[in-house]
């Protein structure tokens, strides 16, 4: 349970008024203003008992109006919505345990419990009397998570990108030594064709030596038969023209 946890690395969506400390959830919201109501309600029939106050002493009116309050400054940056408007919700819900609460305290201890209509209307009645309590405490909790939203939205506007993606990375993909398995990185594309045509022209431009073909080893001299091999016939002998006249003679 990490409920109101302080630290600098708090993440922005889990923020609770205080900024250096984390918030509740939704129901963790709900839960607060419905524990601050019948905590009230309580405390309002132990003072009908001890002091003979028939109307209590306001006790539950004060402990809705808180509760709502502190849900409304306690809850998360993303669960904003849910303290918003759960106020007449409490208010109903409060009611309706009210009611539930007569009929099991006359069934436990056998008193003599109205009827179901009749409780009903006089629940009813209580609840319109509470009314401007309800609505200043509605108006009261929106109009903290009003501020709270508008200062929620314009801190995520001025989080850099690369802060946003190094808590978003902090959250789901880091892992702690013996958590889990890490993931690995992606391993590289193969290069294509083209690509390793474009290199291999840039390499062969950059060493045009290496390109030249290997020079070739001692190409065999051709073989000259001799005169007495069959097969073998002997070119006309050439005489050069200055001494034509000479050969001739």
């Amino acid at each position: 349970m990490r409920f109101l946890e302080s630290g600098p690395d708090v993440p922005l969506a889990e923020q609770s008024a205080d900024p250096s400390r984390r918030g509740v959830p939704w129901w963790g919201a709900v839960v607060i203003a419905f524990g601050f109501a019948i905590a009230g309600i309580a405390v309002d029939s132990l003072a009908a008992r001890a002091f003979g106050f028939d109307g209590g002493i306001n006790a539950r009116q004060i402990g809705f109006a808180i509760g709502c309050l502190v849900a409304a400054l306690t809850v998360r940056n993303r669960a904003l919505f849910t303290a918003a408007v759960q106020p007449p919700l409490v208010a109903v819900g409060v009611v309706i345990l009210r009611v539930i609460g007569v009929k099991v305290k006359g069934l436990v201890t056998s008193a003599n419990v109205p009827e179901l209509n009749s409780l009903l209307i006089k629940q009813v009645f209580s609840f319109s009397n509470d009314f401007p309590v309800i609505l200043f405490t509605f108006l009261a909790s929106l109009t903290v998570v009003l501020v709270r939203w508008w200062r929620y939205n314009t801190a995520r506007r001025a989080e850099p990108p690369a802060a946003a993606t190094t808590v978003e990375g902090s959250k789901t993909g880091t892992a702690k030594a013996g958590s889990g398995p890490i993931k690995r990185a992606a391993a590289p594309k193969p290069e294509s064709a083209a690509a390793r045509a474009s290199r291999a022209a840039a390499a062969a431009q950059q060493n045009p030596a290496q390109n030249e073909p290997a020079p070739r080893g001692d190409t065999p001299t051709r073989r000259v038969r001799p005169t007495g091999e069959p097969g073998f016939r002997a070119a006309p002998a050439v005489i050069p023209r200055g001494r034509a006249g000479d050969a001739a003679v």
